[in-house]
């Protein structure tokens, strides 16, 4: 597309247009620099990835499931560690018997969902 300028007012006109056109670029390459900038801040990405967490519900039963597997390993160990110098082994392996059978169990309900 060619314009042909006339005038003086049209060569006025048409370098006002630019003007314009090249401002409106400016500030879209500003907004799109400052979307990438914090697209990439690490906070943005942790709330990126927990959002995609917690709309897939595959991955978001594998984490609850680990997070209560961790939790029960954390009280399981607080309980039976102040007994533990009190008992004998056979009663350590009783309370990691039942640690084992108690992750079972929640780990196959959230699987089975």
């Amino acid at each position: 597309m060619k314009n042909n300028i006339l005038n003086h007012i049209e060569l006025k006109q048409r370098v006002a247009h630019l003007k314009s056109q090249k401002t409106d670029k400016e500030e879209l390459i500003k907004y799109n620099a400052k979307e990438i900038y914090t697209s990439f801040n690490p906070v943005n990405i942790l709330k990126k990835a927990l959002s995609r967490i917690a709309t897939d519900n595959e991955i978001k039963s594998g984490v609850i499931s680990l997070v209560l597997n961790k939790a029960i390993g954390f009280v399981s160990d607080k309980i039976f560690s102040n007994n533990k110098h009190t008992h004998h082994s056979s009663s350590s392996n009783k309370s990691n018997n039942l640690f084992t059978s108690i992750s079972s169990v929640i780990t196959n309900l959230f699987n089975s969902r």
